[in-house]
């Protein structure tokens, strides 16, 4: 995608988004949360959102672009998301280091 879309003329690709869950409003219930959602009663219901992205795959993902030059932005709602990106982020820091700057957007929780 670089080689191809580099030059004076065309637009320049520098981010990758890769979504890491959904909303946490019922009844999508879709952010990736570590403890359970709760039912009306206020008991957990056993179900904690399901990711977009395993914690495997992004753990792999965000070094494989962040290499290739490219920013990560990872849109991240439910705790657990939030804490799958700052890992990845995590992986590809280096003191110092200046200039891509990884992005997490819409945490709630």
């Amino acid at each position: 995608m670089h080689r191809r879309f580099t030059g004076p003329a065309t637009p320049r690709l520098t981010t990758a988004t890769v979504f890491l869950d959904g909303v946490m409003a019922f009844p999508a219930q879709a952010a990736a949360l570590l403890t359970p959602y709760r039912n009306a009663a206020g008991r957990p219901t056993g179900h904690r959102g399901e990711p977009y992205v395993s914690d495997r795959d992004h753990q792999a993902l965000v070094p494989a672009l962040d290499a290739d030059g490219w920013r990560v932005h990872a849109p991240a709602v439910g705790d657990r998301a939030v804490r799958t990106a700052l890992n990845a982020c995590e992986r590809v820091a280096r003191p110092g280091r200046r200039g891509r700057l990884h992005t997490l957007t819409h945490l709630d929780r």
